[in-house]
């Protein structure tokens, strides 16, 4: 028989804690506020209900622990409660991905706001079909004040290493929107 992940379903944010559900931040509580040093986390998203998360958990080889949390009605992601993602993580979370996946097309992510790594991969029939990362991330340059301009949006490969920009498309959104699911990739942190 394998052992189904270990599966807690997170609604509210504890309190004290910074950023509900991603158990790879790092913070630091000073004077009744939570300094944040960095988020990371790998991730599953899945158009399921959150009623239905711990039985679509069922079946799974994952040694990983899970927070679930309800992205939209229709929307869950199972987010490692790992405290550091390592290569291991990564391969388990993948193939928990793939596995759901066989009932149910799945977005895996990994997110690392330390060094701005979003990267997300689509599983169909326990098949990887698409990835998206930083070449598929879409910039706009950042103007005198520091805000985003008007002009061109430029992919990674035409970016002026001289120049700043904001990302107004990540490989998150990209995952997200390839699926058709609205969801706010932003609602991952919160």
């Amino acid at each position: 028989m394998i052992a189904a992940p270990a599966v807690t379903i997170v609604n509210e944010p504890p309190a004290g804690v910074a950023c509900s559900g991603i158990m790879g931040t790092i913070g630091v509580k000073a004077r009744n506020a939570v300094l944040t040093m960095g988020s990371v986390f790998a991730a599953v998203v899945v158009p399921v209900p959150l009623s239905g998360a711990a039985e679509l958990a069922q079946g799974s080889a994952a040694r990983l622990k899970f927070n679930v949390k309800r992205l939209s009605e229709q929307v869950t992601v199972f987010i490692s409660e790992a405290a550091r993602i390592d290569s291991r993580d990564v391969t388990e979370v993948t193939a928990f991905a793939a596995t759901i996946s066989h009932q149910m097309p799945a977005l895996f992510i990994i997110y690392d706001d330390r060094t701005s790594t979003r990267i997300s991969a689509r599983y169909d029939g326990g098949i990887l079909v698409r990835t998206f990362g930083p070449e598929d991330e879409r910039f706009v340059p950042l103007l005198p004040d520091g805000e985003p301009g008007e002009g061109p949006v430029l992919t990674a490969s035409q970016l002026d290493p001289e120049a700043e920009y904001e990302t107004v498309v990540n490989a998150i959104e990209l995952g997200l929107r390839d699926l058709g699911w609205e969801v706010n990739w932003r609602d991952l942190l919160a």
